[in-house]
C-alpha cells in the first residue's frame, strides 16, 4: 500500500499538515497596510503602495521550496519597461502591474520566526 504524504503524515503523526501560509499572509497584509497604506494584490504574494512622483513602494513575499521565506521590498519606476516577450516592452503602471525595480530582501528561515521578523522589519522602515 503507497500512501500519499499527507495521509504518511498524518498516519505517522496523528494530526493534519499544518500550513502558516495563512497567518504570513494575514500578518502581511496587516503591517503593510497598518505602516505603509499598501494594498494587496489579489493573485499573489505583492503588496503596493500609492505612486509618490514616479515610483510606489512594492513588497513580494518569495516562496521557495522548503520553509524558507523571503521577504523582498523596494521601489517600483513607472519610467523603466519590462520586456514583455523577446520584442516587446512594457511599463508597470496598474494595480495589476508592477515589478521591483530597486530592492533589500529580508530572509526568514522558519514559519515561527516570519511573522516576528516581517513586523519588526517593517515597523523599523515605517519609523525610518
Amino acid at each position: 500500500m503507497e500512501l500519499s504524504e499527507k495521509e504518511y503524515y498524518k498516519y505517522f503523526s496523528g494530526t493534519e499538515i499544518f500550513s502558516a501560509l495563512p497567518y504570513v499572509l494575514e500578518t502581511m497584509n496587516e503591517c503593510t497596510s497598518k505602516y505603509f497604506g499598501m494594498k494587496s494584490y489579489e493573485q499573489g504574494r505583492w503588496w503596493f503602495g500609492e505612486w509618490e512622483g514616479h515610483k510606489r513602494k512594492v513588497v513580494h513575499l518569495w516562496m521557495p521550496k522548503g520553509t524558507t521565506r523571503i521577504i523582498f521590498w523596494g521601489w517600483n519606476y513607472d519610467y523603466i519597461p519590462h520586456f514583455a516577450s523577446e520584442d516587446k516592452l512594457k511599463y508597470a503602471r496598474t494595480e495589476k502591474s508592477f515589478s521591483l525595480d530597486e530592492a533589500e530582501k529580508l530572509i526568514a528561515e522558519k514559519y515561527s520566526d516570519i511573522n516576528e521578523k516581517a513586523y519588526a522589519k517593517l515597523k523599523e522602515l515605517a519609523l525610518q
